[in-house]
């Protein structure tokens, strides 16, 4: 036998018969293996039906050798051989397939997953074994009251129009709701015309016969089989028989599917919880914490709107926290929810339509609720409800563990405050400092951003002390402090939450606060040490801040240390201050006692006024009959003032010489009458500082009085330095006047004595020259200059007997 001849024999010829058995198996076993599995014999068969008829036309054998290429065609027909063995098995009358999970259904259900798969394999495998021309399966829902249809083959084909198609069990006729019922199959022979065939799925299926067949799964009825042919046909009892052991089978596999679904979707939500728990856990921020809960679990259960409220039951719960889906509005107000308020109440799940609301518990106590709303009412299953108790369970916890950050936050936070004040109380500090730090440590108490400290000075307040205070609102305080008066002299905690829309602080403050990014305020009075006026603590906040009772007394508790703070200060400043006013009384004294002008004295005295007690102007007034008339004047208006008469019985300055007392005004605006007393306040000075000139014999000489521009609270040292100037300027004055008296004699005696012919010497005690007149420079020739400081004798150069 030549080479061609065995190529045809040994590889044409095989390669067709397994092309032929490859096709025929492909064909036949489509049903069973699927799609895709037969399409693969199919492939494989004309795949060799190609190769064994390019033999035919070559000649060629395969690789050459004609036997060697024929053992591996046998060992590519033993696959085909296999599954046309399975083939035979499968057309026998045998019982095998009776058996759950022995034959061949059961392992090509092992190769599907989920309801649909799990149904096609069944009804493919009913319709070709028992000869059927429709077959479904309808899966029992909603505890027995509702099942759907989830496949349905006709002819080999899905029959879309029975697909999908719901059966309402208590109310619709139906074998389904016989079959679940009993748990029993049982078949109709003319199913057109009984009362138990669905008529309305009928007019689609158009069947003569049928049979129904439970699906059973633990004992359960999971889903009836639907069996029917388009000929009359009476079911025998076997076909029954081994019809609803091929759905047990399937059924087990329907419970398997399911049961990994579950594990699968429980493992899911797990993952899914440990998620939403890690990431609100990782949180301190309560408001980030609860918005980070409600996207997340907005976005697990595809919820159209999640939102958080807390408080407790009956009382106003504000939305803390809320998620939203595009389009959909943001829920303005949470209140009245009448099943979100049921959650809340009864302290149970509630969900009911498109609602889902879960009470978020604390340690038994109500603190809110975590609700969840959809666009169009559904059934929330069990999974979903489970989910959501848990992240409300989270939340709970991730809540409880915030507050108590927030609350050891905020304990330490006071600890600082009132630590800073204590050390305010056990260092002597100057106001400035005192003042800057009762600010510093009331925002730290009180947990604000930035604090100012106003002081009262009479009718007004001005900005004493601060901290983190934006330049704007210092400005604003600065100038226009006193719009705050009512609020200081009120005596209460004022607490603002929106400070833009209260009125009570003006609306220069609101703007002031808006501008540098402050929302809300706390105002705690702040009483003056010397008991004169009551001061402010202002406290912002940057976000709009909702303040409790707490809050409020621990504010007051805050100002009341701090005035203990302000009292040590105010002992500190006024021993510094006598300190410093001796020290400059003194040396306004030595500048006084130099001066041997009387006027000059006056010019002194006001300078030196100026310096002593810090003013901008001040003016000296001097006796002289029934008036008053300036003499020395410096500052603002000092021209017109100086020379003007005021009669001693007048106002202000009639005061100062009729009662010997002092004067102390803070604000002349109070008083239009007081510009008129004095010309130089009509020069824009706001407060007025005067002290009567006591001379001699405690005898009134004139006034002493100093000016500020600004409101004044004049401190009693100051007063008391004030007029032991005024004293000292008095007696200057007069030892001036006095000196000036001696002088003037003295000058006119030496004009009596240069005039005289006669020599003329005087002596002290010691016999030394003191007069030497020109009559005796002429009759001794001794000069004047010579002889002043010597005796006679030697002035002379020889005695004078």
């Amino acid at each position: 036998m030549n080479a061609e001849a065995q190529a045809v024999l040994f590889n044409a010829v095989p390669l067709l018969l397994i092309a032929a058995l490859y096709l025929a198996v492909g064909v036949a076993r489509l049903p069973a293996l699927g799609r895709e599995r037969a399409l693969g014999f199919v492939a494989a068969g004309l795949a060799a039906a190609i190769a064994g008829a390019a033999i035919l036309v070559t000649r060629e054998p395969l690789a050459g050798e004609a036997l060697i290429s024929f053992a591996v065609i046998l060992l590519a027909a033993i696959p085909a051989g296999i599954a046309v063995r399975g083939v035979t098995a499968e057309r026998s009358p045998s019982a095998d397939r009776a058996r759950a999970g022995s034959g061949p259904l059961s392992h090509r259900l092992l190769d599907v997953d989920g309801e649909q798969g799990i149904a096609g394999v069944l009804l493919d495998e009913l319709a070709d074994a028992f000869d059927l021309d429709l077959a479904n399966l309808a899966l029992i829902e909603d505890g027995g009251r509702r099942a759907r249809v989830v496949a349905a083959r006709d002819g080999g084909r899905d029959n879309e129009s029975l697909i999908g198609q719901e059966l309402d069990l208590e109310s619709e006729a139906s074998g389904i709701s016989t079959a679940t019922r009993e748990g029993a199959s049982f078949a109709i022979f003319d199913a057109e015309s009984s009362p138990i065939v669905n008529q309305r799925l009928n007019q689609i299926a158009r069947v003569k016969s049928c049979a129904f067949v439970p699906m059973l799964a633990g004992g359960e009825v999971v889903g009836v089989v639907f069996a029917a042919v388009r000929q009359p046909r009476l079911f025998r009892d076997d076909e029954l028989a081994q019809m609803q052991t091929l759905a047990a089978e399937a059924g087990l596999a329907l419970a398997r599917t399911r049961a990994s679904a579950a594990l699968a979707e429980m493992l899911d939500r797990e993952r899914l919880i440990a998620h939403i728990s890690r990431e609100v856990r990782s949180l301190r921020d309560l408001d980030e914490l609860l918005g980070v809960a409600v996207a997340e679990t907005a976005r697990a259960i595809r919820a159209d709107r999640c939102f958080i409220r807390l408080g407790e039951p009956g009382e106003q719960a504000p939305v803390l926290a809320e998620w939203v889906a595009a389009d959909v509005p943001s829920l303005q107000d949470a209140t009245g929810l009448p099943k979100v308020d049921l959650a809340a109440r009864e302290q149970r799940t509630v969900a009911v339509g498109d609602v889902l609301a879960v009470p978020i518990v604390s340690f038994g106590q109500v603190i809110g609720v975590l609700a969840l709303q959809r666009s169009e009412p559904a059934t929330w299953i069990p999974a979903e409800i489970s989910l959501v108790e848990a992240v409300a369970h989270e939340t709970a916890i991730a809540i409880d563990t915030s507050r108590l950050l927030r609350e050891g936050t905020r304990q330490a936070r006071i600890e600082r405050g009132f630590y800073r004040i204590a050390a305010v109380l056990s260092e002597p500090l100057s106001a400035q400092a005192t003042h800057d730090a009762v600010a510093q440590a009331a925002a730290e108490a009180l947990g604000g951003d930035s604090a100012a400290v106003l002081r009262a000075v009479g009718d007004e307040l001005e900005l004493a002390g601060s901290h983190e205070l934006d330049e704007r609102l210092a400005s604003y305080l600065r100038d226009d402090a006193a719009a705050l008066m009512a609020c200081a002299r009120g005596g209460k905690v004022l607490a603002s939450h929106r400070l833009l829309d209260d009125d009570r602080f003006g609306e220069g403050l609101a703007r002031a606060a808006a501008a540098a990014d402050r929302r809300s305020l706390l105002a705690v009075p702040l009483p003056e040490p010397s008991g004169q006026g009551v001061g402010l603590v202002l406290v912002f906040f940057v976000g709009e801040e909702v303040f409790d009772d707490e809050q409020l007394a621990l504010a007051g508790q805050v100002a009341g240390a701090a005035r203990g703070g302000l009292e040590r200060s105010e002992l500190y400043e006024r021993e510094r201050r006598s300190r410093a006013l001796a020290q400059r009384l003194a040396r306004a004294g030595r500048e006084l006692a130099g001066e041997l002008d009387p006027d000059n004295v006056l010019d002194q005295a006001v300078r030196q006024a100026v310096q002593l007690v810090g003013a901008q102007g001040a003016s000296v007034r001097m006796l002289k009959d029934d008036e008053v008339v300036v003499r020395g004047a410096t500052g603002a208006g000092e021209d017109d003032a100086i020379g003007t008469r005021t009669p001693s019985t007048g106002f202000l300055v009639g005061d100062i010489v009729q009662t010997r007392s002092t004067r102390a005004v803070t604000d002349v605006r109070l008083d239009p009458r007081l510009g008129e007393a004095d010309s130089m306040l009509a020069a824009g000075y706001l407060a007025y500082l005067g002290v009567p000139m006591i001379g001699r014999e405690e005898s009134v000489q004139g006034i002493l009085a100093v000016y500020d521009v600004r409101t004044r609270e004049w401190l009693v040292e100051e007063c008391e330095a004030l007029h032991a100037l005024g004293a000292s300027a008095a007696a200057s004055r007069a030892s001036a006047e006095l000196y000036q008296g001696v002088r003037q004699e003295q000058q006119r005696s030496e004009a009596i004595l240069a005039n005289v012919a006669d020599g003329i010497v005087a002596v002290d005690r010691e016999g030394r020259v003191v007069l030497w007149n020109p009559a005796a420079e002429r009759v001794t020739g001794v000069p004047q200059g010579d002889a002043l400081g010597r005796t006679p004798a030697q002035a002379l150069g020889r005695p004078l007997e």
